[in-house]
């Protein structure tokens, strides 16, 4: 079949928003394990199979296991591999309901202690368990089985010993950069890398202008303006009330990004904004941006005549062009009448215009609204300066008071025209990120899957060189340090455009730190009620954030016939081509590759789409392009009130001996759990019932934190079928 053409979009601020014999008494037939890491995994057809029977007439339940002994630190289904049969003699049936969520349950105690009880899905200390087993149809009928958890001391993960490092160069060439086609816009999008330079366009309209902003200092009106927007854009972070949007992209790039640009003088459109033509015009932000470029080459020509200094990847167009402009309209949220017009938002589009290395143009660029800038979080912000506390940044003067500037909102844009996509749902009723991220709710640092697009982070992956061991993370924020894994007979395809668990050690520094005390934006809103925001921002302590990502892009192939496209097939592809390519006799031919998966099922036409087994797109889908997992194992991101859990710790994973009570009442005074098994965290993955990848695949690993500090974490890893 033919592809759908990828369509690109207008992206916009962030809403504020378990088989067979024997009796009731079990029987264990399993060889000695070994105590020493691996090669306690090995398995043997003589670790098996432990039976057990429970009946009632003619109804009975049968239960078996794969494995009798596991070793320490696995789970119990995973790693036993449990099957439940229901029997009924009398109808002749049998069925399986080992994976039965709800209807058939695990309870394991430990036979030595028996207040010791956990689920099938828990880490396990070493000891001998029983477990009752039941299931429910109609009545519940149990069984009861047992198995050993061995004392196995796991090795230290080193470099082809249990994971491989990967480089930035090695990834270089699946960046949004090198792969146009998976740039939220469609290519030549803001360079990561180097020194970009952009153009700040301050914009009036006759009947709203800049004369009027007043400040607390001597500079006003314009002055003032170009003052706050150089501040907002450019400053370092001491000179901030948070950050800027170039110190905060030097420390999310760990130093690979640095941002420079210039403020220009401000450029007045010769209508008003209530005027027809402006409020019914349907390109009005490009439209100005042609118009502002221009004027700026003949007005301002000194300076702005030559704008090759603002092409630093030579592309001939302009880095960059972030336009904040004045208006009378209200936001679509609030507005009346012509206000609805999604024109007075904030969002990142394209402008036209061909590429000209000698003149660069326009083309990516960002519309923003001034009161975005100066919108009353930040008040009474101050640093010491011999002795003295004085304010930091410059003061604006609005119906609110005096507030300070936050580059919260030009920062998430900006992210657009780098050319990563926004991960709330549009549809507005599900938050499967977890909304603590850059692309989220406009909060704290970007996360790894983000930052492999932009060709920033390189990742530590799982490769199956070891089956029982331990690896340390440190802080991700700081150091750019992170995990994935997934089915190691089905490896990583060595792109971020690929399904994967993906591991990042959150810490509440660098980009992270004055959001972890609650984004002032969502701590407005009310604490109770269908208004609360949890937290309302960045974790406040540190901890493991864990995400289910599905970047997997699809192509279309062809066989060509007497130069024409014949036989079109749609599928997932490992090997993203930037642009569209044949084979070596021109027999075959293969288009870019595209973005499959969003964070939106179905509005406005942006919704996430997969391919069915017959080479079908499918849409809506419950596939998401990256999805928090949760120790709890609920998906409480799933909902509309989603954002109740915003900035919880009880979203991460952590030990409640380095941090927490794990009796506290408040999900924001203690970690969620420390371990991850796929059946603890099947509601995450939906497709097949849980326990397979979105793309049919089987996860292998078993993890448990066993080691915590404020700058690292050490995670224990178990190959379950090894």
């Amino acid at each position: 079949m033919k592809s759908s053409s990828k369509q690109l979009f207008i992206w916009g601020l962030s809403a504020v928003m378990l088989a067979s014999c024997g009796g009731a008494a079990s029987s264990n037939i399993s060889s000695e394990s070994s105590q020493e890491g691996d090669s306690s995994l090995t398995s043997s057809e003589e670790n098996s199979s432990e039976v057990s029977l429970s009946s009632r007439g003619d109804i009975y339940i049968e239960t078996s296991l794969e494995r009798d002994h596991i070793p320490s630190g696995s789970s119990f289904f995973d790693t036993c591999r449990p099957t439940v049969m229901f029997h009924d003699t009398k109808k002749g049936t049998e069925e399986d309901v080992s994976e039965y969520t709800f209807r058939t349950e695990f309870k394991i105690t430990n036979v030595a202690d028996e207040t010791k009880v956990y689920k099938a899905g828990d880490a396990l200390p070493a000891g001998h368990y029983n477990v009752q087993v039941s299931f429910e149809k109609g009545k519940r009928y149990k069984d009861n089985i047992s198995f050993t958890v061995d004392e196995v001391t796991p090795i230290e993960a080193s470099e082809g010993k249990g994971y491989k490092t990967y480089t930035l160069d090695e990834l270089q060439d699946t960046t949004f950069h090198a792969l146009p086609n998976l740039d939220t816009l469609g290519g030549h999008g803001l360079p990561t890398f180097g020194n970009p330079k952009i153009l700040v366009i301050p914009v009036e309209f006759t009947n709203a202008t800049f004369e009027n902003v007043r400040g607390d200092g001597e500079l006003q009106g314009r002055d003032l303006v170009r003052a706050v927007l150089n501040e907002a854009f450019f400053a370092e972070s001491e000179d901030t009330p948070w950050e800027s949007l170039h110190s905060y992209y030097l420390k999310s790039s760990h130093g690979i990004q640095n941002i420079t640009g210039t403020v220009t003088p401000v450029y007045q459109y010769p209508y008003a904004d209530t005027d027809p033509e402006v409020v019914n015009a349907g390109s009005l932000a490009q439209t100005i941006v042609s118009r502002a470029v221009e004027w700026l080459r003949t007005e301002h020509a000194e300076t702005f005549g030559n704008l090759t200094d603002y092409d630093s990847d030579k592309d001939g167009y302009i880095d960059g062009i972030e336009v904040v402009y004045a208006t009378t309209h209200g936001t679509p949220s609030s507005a009346q009448g012509d206000d609805s017009n999604d024109t007075w938002w904030n969002y990142c589009t394209n402008a036209g215009g061909g590429s000209d290395v000698k003149r660069p143009g326009a083309r990516r660029m960002f519309w923003s609204r001034w009161d975005y800038l100066t919108n009353g979080y930040y008040t009474d912000v101050t640093k010491t300066v011999d002795g003295e506390e004085v304010p930091v940044g410059y003061r604006v003067k609005t119906a609110s008071g005096s507030t300070a500037v936050d580059a919260h909102t030009i920062i998430h844009e900006t992210g657009h025209m780098q050319g990563a996509p926004d991960y709330y749902s549009y549809d507005k009723n599900e938050g499967v990120a977890g909304c603590v991220d850059m692309m989220d709710n406009n909060v704290g640092d970007h996360n790894a899957f983000t930052k492999m697009g932009y060709g920033w982070a390189s990742p530590k992956v799982i490769d199956g060189s070891a089956n029982n061991f331990t690896i340390t993370l440190k802080s991700w924020t700081i150091t750019g340090d992170f995990l994935i894994f997934r089915d190691s007979s089905d490896p990583w395809n060595e792109t971020p455009w690929d399904e994967y668990i993906m591991l990042q050690y959150y810490t509440p520094e660098g980009v992270n730190e004055k959001d972890s005390t609650g984004y002032p934006e969502w701590l407005q809103a009310s604490t109770s009620g269908t208004n609360a925001y949890g937290h309302g921002g960045t974790y406040k302590k540190e901890g493991l954030q864990v995400f289910h990502v599905d970047g997997r892009v699809a192509s279309v192939t062809s066989d060509v016939v007497n130069g024409k496209r014949t036989n079109d097939v749609f599928a997932y592809t490992d090997d993203p081509k930037a642009v569209a390519t044949y084979n070596e006799d021109r027999t075959k031919w293969e288009s870019p590759a595209e973005i499959m998966h969003t964070n939106t099922q179905d509005a406005s036409g942006r919704g996430s789409r997969d391919i069915d087994e017959e080479g079908e797109v499918v849409a809506p889908t419950k596939v998401r392009e990256i999805s928090i997992v949760l120790p709890s194992g609920v998906p409480s991101f799933n909902s509309s009130s989603y954002y109740n859990n915003f900035g919880n710790m009880t979203n991460l994973f952590g030990l409640d001996s380095h941090w927490g009570n794990p009796e506290a009442t408040s999900a924001d005074e203690k970690y969620g759990g420390f371990s991850y098994s796929n059946y603890a965290m099947r509601s995450f993955f939906p497709l097949y019932e849980g326990l397979k990848f979105n793309d049919g695949s089987t996860n292998n690993w078993n993890f448990e934190i066993v080691a915590q500090t404020e700058e690292d974490v050490t995670i224990h890893f178990i190959n379950t079928r090894a």
